[in-house]
């Protein structure tokens, strides 16, 4: 994607798909309610992302290959407090693609420090990893992008992730902006 539109809109995908497993029925009160839930731990609310699980065929080379993306809120993390005093619970995500015959090409669990290589060291204390979403396959491999985001705000760090045939990852930063004031 050279479009840097196209960045914005895979980003907002990728954060808006995070309450797609649910669906609310008559009654329906308050959209928030479908991407957070809340727990107490030690008389504080804790907010956290719903799990979201998600399973695609995608073809490569003529063959088919299964990607499982499945995001959860890990108790075992650092919690994160937001600037209004809010606490959220930040998120593990396993990624893995299978061939058709069942050979593993690459099985993962990611964390936000995974990214650290990436994404500003003042950013990440105040950041959850809040999801992972396919984009598209090419001749480097399985492609996919990842937010590292302040909760519940527009602070957020793309970040493209390539899985080689072979199983190598290889990460960068998306930098959209740079192409938008390009001139033509």
């Amino acid at each position: 994607m050279n479009n840097p539109f196209g960045w914005i809109m895979t980003v907002a995908f990728l954060v808006g798909v995070t309450g797609c497993n649910e669906t609310k029925e008559q009654g329906e009160t308050d959209r928030k309610e479908v991407f957070l839930q809340t727990d107490t731990v030690q008389g504080h609310e804790v907010k956290q992302l719903r799990q979201q699980v998600v399973d695609k065929t995608v073809a490569f080379h003529q063959k088919d290959y299964r990607i499982h993306i499945c995001r959860e809120a890990d108790r075992s993390l650092k919690m994160v407090k937001t600037e209004e005093g809010e606490t959220f619970r930040d998120n593990t995500i396993q990624l893995q693609i299978k061939s058709a015959d069942g050979r593993v090409v690459f099985n993962k669990e990611f964390r936000k420090e995974h990214f650290a290589s990436v994404v500003d060291a003042r950013f990440m204390p105040h950041a959850i990893l809040d999801g992972l979403a396919f984009d598209k396959v090419s001749e480097r491999g399985f492609h996919f992008v990842a937010g590292v985001s302040h909760p519940q705000s527009d602070l957020y760090v793309p970040v493209s992730l390539v899985v080689s045939p072979d199983g190598k990852l290889s990460l960068s930063k998306i930098d959209f902006m740079e192409d938008s004031y390009t001139e033509k």
